[in-house]
């Protein structure tokens, strides 16, 4: 006799069953805590930054962290999680920009462009690739620039999201100048242990450069104080999406 199943009167045993499908509860349970990862972009949403004069450029921007974060999330621990998060007003309490996680299937049954969950890379209808560089990207621009700029608010926000999760991997992009404003609040950091983070900035005409070296200077010093493993800098415009396509990856070495 199977020690796994018996039957009785003609029918599979429900206990046989259960005992079949323990094992695979239990893996599928544990991949959402130690095998799982996330890529989340924080985009700036404050006037000076997001604005119809900058309109060409953020679409030039967003267009080169879609792709190249796609080329790397295939590499991250799957399944994973991609999320874009505001820097605004009140960035904390802000519901995503874009939100969608990454399952992949060889078959996958029928297609929803809309489904939170994805299971192809790329694909016209319904692919991982599409949704990042061309729903996602229209969702952030059609949206209104806001009066404020909460960075700190935006990093507790992609800290709260990744506690919850318990992902394996954790990389933020930050595309901002990093120039915090909050109606007289102080910056404070939340824990951002394990966080990769790649700061993509573009200098304002009103800040010198030497003004912006010492803001970024001390932006990595706070990230690194909470925590985070790594912060890597670079100038938002003259990167390219397989530059940060190449610092994503580094994550995978560690």
């Amino acid at each position: 006799m199977n020690a796994a199943i018996y039957r009785n009167r003609g029918k599979t045993s429900l206990v046989a069953i259960f005992l079949l499908l323990v094992p695979t509860i239990l893996s599928t349970s544990s991949c959402k805590t130690e095998n799982s990862s996330t890529i989340m972009v924080l985009v700036d949403m404050s006037g000076t930054w997001f604005n119809n004069r900058n309109e060409a450029i953020n679409r030039q921007l967003l267009t080169k962290v879609g792709t190249g974060l796609i080329d790397a999330a295939g590499q991250y621990p799957q399944p994973i999680d991609i999320r874009y998060l505001k820097i605004g007003s009140n960035s904390y309490l802000a519901p995503p920009l874009c939100d969608v996680r990454f399952v992949p299937k060889l078959f996958s049954g029928s297609c929803s462009r809309g489904s939170k969950t994805l299971h192809k890379m790329s694909h016209p209808e319904c692919g991982l690739r599409e949704y990042v560089v061309q729903d996602c990207l229209e969702s952030v621009l059609h949206r209104r620039g806001e009066a404020l700029t909460d960075i700190s608010g935006a990093f507790a926000a992609a800290a709260k999201f990744a506690q919850s999760q318990g992902y394996s991997k954790k990389s933020l992009i930050v595309l901002s100048d990093m120039i915090e404003e909050r109606k007289g609040k102080s910056i404070k950091i939340p824990d951002l242990k394990g966080f990769h983070v790649i700061i993509l900035y573009r200098h304002l005409n009103r800040h010198t450069p030497d003004m912006t070296d010492e803001n970024l200077i001390k932006w990595e010093s706070w990230l690194k104080d909470a925590g985070v493993k790594r912060v890597t800098i670079l100038p938002g415009l003259a990167s390219s999406a397989d530059l940060l396509t190449t610092h994503l990856l580094q994550e995978m070495q560690e």
